[in-house]
Formats: structure tokens, sequence, C-alpha cells
């Protein structure tokens, strides 16, 4: 998959204006950006961006998966010490195993009947 990059004007604050191209418009259900990398160049600029995703979402009462936001840092961890994250499939199996543990009478609201 190529790299996407784009760069966005700046009549508005930044967080409004990433907030406006990563969301456009309406929102009709759960946003997942699960699967969005985004650089910022500071920590606080990564909350601050987190916050006004969340603050969106809520307003129109729906569900936020947060992308993953780093420092440009990020790009610069040596490979001697690689970090290890579980994959797609292993976070699903991970989560199969807690919900099979679960007994569904303690967790009405997830598991309704």
């Amino acid at each position: 998959m190529p790299v996407e990059r784009h760069f966005l004007d700046w009549d508005a604050p930044v967080t409004v204006k990433v907030r406006e191209f990563l969301l456009p418009g309406r929102l009709s259900g759960p946003v997942d950006l699960e699967n969005q990398l985004i650089v910022v160049p500071t920590r606080q600029a990564g909350r601050r961006l987190r916050e006004a995703l969340a603050l969106y979402c809520a307003g129109e009462k729906t569900a936020l998966l947060s992308p993953r936001v780093v420092q440009p840092i990020f790009f610069l961890h040596s490979d001697k010490e690689p970090v290890s994250v579980a994959n797609q499939t292993e976070v699903a199996a991970a989560w199969a195993g807690v919900l099979m543990e679960a007994d569904p009478g303690e967790y009405g609201g997830l598991f309704p009947g």
C-alpha cells in the first residue's frame, strides 16, 4: 500500500482542519481510524488532536476507534530492539479468549437477553 501524505491549509486551527479531513460531514455510525497513522510534532499536539476527534464524535453521539498518533522520533527506533506488536489475528484471538471466559450475566449491557 503506497504512503499517502496530505497537506492542509492554515486558515483554521490545525485540530479543526485534521478533524474535518478525517471526519468530513455527518457521521452515520462508529468511526474506525485504527488503521491510520498520524504524525504530530509533540505529544501535546497528539493529545489535542485525539481530544478534538473524541469531542466531535461525542457530539455526533457515536463511538471512535482512535488513530495511532506518533511523533517523528517514532521513525527512528533502533532495529536492534524491535517492538513486538500483535497483528489483527492475534488481537482477535486474545479478545475471543477473553469473551469465551466472561460470564454473560455479569455484562448485561454487552450481552443482552
